[in-house]
């Protein structure tokens, strides 16, 4: 009787494991995915994207800093614009060039009170919320 209870236990220890790893490997290839609904918070006014590419969130603009020192500029604040980051230049989409490849973009929306941003090379996104207008 012992031998079958010890069965039993073993059995559904290894079941029970075998589902924590099935849900851990789901959970990892989720946070790989990208996801423009994970909310990022800027820092001294900057939203980081990736090395050497950040939303300016407090801009009465939508503005982007590429390299610390170089700034694009684009339409006010609440009007609503997507621009491409290809080959460290900001391209509108009318405007995009030849050779141009999705898999090495970083796309930007400026909603208004929220910019999202797709980064397809690293395959990460999120979204910041702006700073009230000044």
């Amino acid at each position: 009787m012992r031998l079958v209870f010890f069965a039993i236990v073993a059995a559904t220890l290894l079941s029970v494991q075998g589902r924590a790893q099935v849900a851990d490997s789901a959970h990892s290839r989720k946070e790989k995915g990208v996801s423009v609904l994970d909310r990022c918070f800027p820092k001294g006014g900057f939203g980081f994207i990736r090395e050497g590419l950040y939303i300016d969130v407090d801009s009465a603009k939508n503005e982007l800093r590429l390299n610390g020192k170089n700034t694009w500029t684009g339409k006010d604040r609440g009007t609503k614009e997507v621009v491409f980051v290809f080959e460290g230049r900001i391209w509108p989409p009318p405007s995009l060039p030849d050779g141009f490849d999705l898999s090495k973009v970083v796309v930007i929306s400026f909603e208004g009170s929220i910019v999202r941003f797709v980064d397809f090379d690293k395959m990460s996104g999120g979204y910041y919320r702006r700073n009230p207008a000044k």
